[in-house]
């Protein structure tokens, strides 16, 4: 679905201004094949990027946003499952876990995370028919899950598909839900959709 192999880091200052690129190569930095999700350490001193079918760790420099290659984990090595179409990523509040929707695996990723390293350890891939094409995940701030979204994608009609669309029901009505669409509209569009459909509801990624 994405063909994107590099990871571009731009500074805010009123304007945005290109400061670093990474791509597979770079200081022996592999797994961006298809990078698509990025998620901070709650310290800010580590990246977490999700790829094709990967999980990639970068060391932050917080006072200049520097990034350095860390690691790369992916789906079949070393016991990884749950990473084919790895899309959305969170890393818990508490910075113990990080978790990665396989879309195409319909699962959840679960890494331990090492706080004083940044380095990743995975511990189990999360399976079930509610997780199908998952595609992003919000994490509550105890660490739990607290809302997940899937949206295949329909290339023939340039179509996304909302289902599912879940909330625990402890976290319900904070408008996780609705964020979690929208961030999803966001990557719908960059891909060419169309429109993308919930139920009987059409939204066009435009509105």
């Amino acid at each position: 679905m994405f063909q994107q192999r590099s990871l571009e880091k731009f500074t805010l200052k009123g304007m945005l201004y290109f400061t670093q690129g990474a791509q597979n190569g770079w200081e022996g930095t592999e797994g961006l094949e298809g990078a698509i999700g990025v998620a901070l350490s709650p310290d800010g001193e580590y990246l977490y990027v999700s790829g094709a079918a990967s999980v990639v760790a970068f060391a932050r420099d917080a006072a200049t946003s520097e990034l350095h290659f860390l690691e790369a984990h992916f789906d079949g090595q070393n016991g990884i499952d749950g990473l084919d179409g790895a899309y959305g990523l969170a890393v818990a509040p508490d910075g113990k876990h990080v978790y990665v929707c396989g879309e195409y695996a319909d699962a959840v990723a679960v890494f331990a995370r090492n706080e004083a390293t940044g380095r990743l350890a995975f511990v189990e891939a999360v399976q079930n028919a509610v997780l199908d094409s998952a595609t992003d995940v919000a994490v509550a701030p105890d660490g739990s899950f607290a809302a997940y979204v899937g949206i295949p994608y329909d290339k023939t009609n340039c179509r996304g598909i909302y289902e599912p669309v879940c909330t625990h029901p402890d976290h319900q009505r904070k408008g996780l839900a609705r964020t979690l669409m929208t961030e999803g509209l966001h990557r719908l569009r960059a891909i060419g959709a169309v429109d993308a459909t919930s139920g009987i509801v059409s939204v066009l990624p435009g509105t």
